[in-house]
């Protein structure tokens, strides 16, 4: 068997709680290289990333967006943004049911079709989500070139 192959552990299945956990490790991680033990909670943690994101497809026709913060040490997800220019549920709803079924249920309904800038700006819009988000983790994401 290959020796590369034979180290491979398969990356746990993405999950709110693992991507709790690897903030928390990074986190950890970023005030031992600070020399400073994190012993209050709102400390901001300076962590270097890395930034990618995907379309729904090539181009600038993209409906969706998907665009992911990944901790440069261990390349593991700190978080995810997705942004969509139409949903999926409401075009499904709408073909379902008459226009006042669809009015009713749409008050209830939690909308993913609300980007409403251009295909080409979504992955910025991601990125403006996430490092604003960062903060709620007392995080500071600092990008790797």
């Amino acid at each position: 068997m290959n020796t590369r192959m034979s180290s491979w552990q398969p990356t746990p299945k993405p999950s709110k709680k693992n991507w709790k956990k690897n903030r928390a490790e990074a986190r950890k991680l970023a005030f031992l290289e600070m020399n400073k033990e994190d012993t209050y909670e709102n400390a901001v943690a300076e962590i270097p990333v890395t930034f990618e994101g995907t379309w729904s497809r090539q181009g600038y026709s993209a409906n969706h967006c998907t665009s992911f913060v990944i901790l440069a040490a261990s390349g593991k997800v700190l978080d995810f943004e997705v942004i969509s220019e139409v949903c999926n549920q409401c075009n499904q709803k709408k073909v379902s049911c008459s226009q006042e079924e669809f009015e009713e249920w749409l008050q209830t309904h939690d909308c993913q079709g609300s980007y409403g800038g251009s295909s080409s700006s979504m992955e910025m819009e991601c990125a403006k989500q996430l490092w604003r988000r960062s903060a709620q983790y007392c995080l500071m994401y600092t990008p790797v070139d």
